[in-house]
């Protein structure tokens, strides 16, 4: 089972799109889907980009209506990301200059082997619910 890759994008100059849409490709070898985030101000100034973000069923795309931190950015779409996945899917929580930088450089094949890499029989097991404490309790944990 490929992760699923959850990105905040706060890009109101337009500067990380270019390569988010360069890098889509690779993206769709590496996650089963790419949960977005996309803060009011990107929304207002980049109109087309967002567009192009949701006609496509590879994103996932979580919207702001108003001016939110950093913080409140990443917790709403960790959020929602975890409410639309199951119990067991692996999340891979990352920044989009951050990816596209390790995918259009010299550490591509690093980056794409340490993505392919984790497992869930790999990961440090912190807590373990059935599915039906999961239906029951989930909102207690988001």
């Amino acid at each position: 089972m490929h992760p699923v890759a959850v990105i905040p994008m706060n890009d109101p100059a337009g500067f990380m799109f270019p390569h988010l849409q360069t890098i889509t490709p690779l993206l769709k070898s590496l996650f089963a889907r790419v949960f977005v985030s996309v803060t009011r101000i990107t929304r207002s100034a980049l109109p087309e980009h967002v567009a192009w973000l949701e006609t496509d069923n590879f994103f996932h795309v979580t919207h702001h209506q108003t001016d939110v931190s950093v913080g409140e950015d990443c917790l709403t779409l960790h959020s929602n990301a975890a409410a639309h996945c199951h119990p067991n899917q692996l999340l891979h929580l990352c920044f989009i200059d951050q990816v596209a930088f390790a995918l259009q450089s010299d550490y591509r094949s690093a980056f794409i082997a340490d993505v392919q890499a984790v497992q869930p029989e790999h990961t440090p097991l912190i807590f373990q619910r059935s599915a039906a404490a999961w239906d029951a309790h989930l909102q207690n944990y988001l």
